[in-house]
């Protein structure tokens, strides 16, 4: 008898203690992970300039532009591959463009091979971002990230057509970055810098 009632009174104990401070008691809450997670997704949101309350409809293409990622692959002066989650993505460099090196003509395969060399010199192994721009397609027809392409502070796209690797390339409606690229690309190529130096001659 004298067990059962000490054993009654520490259910009521318990009970009486759990009812005035329940956050001391009960099981142990998985979810500080997922919150921890969440903190992190929602810092790089807030970063990008965009509401926390809109996490949750961001695309694979979204999350493209939210983070750092490693280049694997620098494909040719204008296009590169990036590592992304467990695939690769492949990245069209916005308002540039490069001679192909897949053209026949000799003095064009020069153009394209020093602009392939001098856009693995900025980025080959380097971890980027990645921005897109508003008033161009987020993808191309080859289904190509079209993007601004970022080594630090350093952009990319800019540096190319700055130093004379690239041309200025507007594809049918103006992007952002439009009249300082055309702006370069003048002053490039009366200096005689990079494509626009002796060592190819001029298409």
């Amino acid at each position: 008898m004298q067990k059962f009632v000490w054993s009654l009174l520490s259910v009521l104990l318990f009970f009486l203690y759990a009812y005035f401070f329940p956050a001391t008691t009960g099981s142990v809450d998985p979810a500080p992970l997922g919150i921890q997670a969440d903190a992190t997704e929602q810092t790089a949101v807030v970063a990008r300039g965009a509401p926390v309350d809109t996490q949750a409809e961001l695309s694979r293409d979204d999350v493209a532009d939210l983070y750092v990622y490693t280049v694997t692959r620098v494909v040719d002066g204008d296009t590169l591959e990036v590592q992304l989650g467990t695939t690769t993505e492949k990245v069209r460099l916005l308002g540039i463009d490069t001679p192909e090196l897949r053209d026949k003509r000799e003095v064009v395969r020069c153009f394209a091979d020093v602009a392939k060399q001098k856009t693995t010199e900025l980025v080959s192994g380097k971890q980027v971002r990645l921005e897109a721009d508003d008033t161009q397609d987020d993808r191309d027809r080859y289904r190509r990230l079209l993007r601004y392409v970022y080594v630090g502070d350093v952009l990319v796209n800019r540096e190319l057509v700055a130093q004379g690797y690239a041309y200025e390339y507007t594809y049918r409606v103006p992007y952002r970055y439009q009249q300082e690229f055309k702006s370069l690309q003048m002053e490039a190529k009366e200096q005689k810098m990079g494509l626009w130096a002796d060592t190819c001659k001029k298409i």
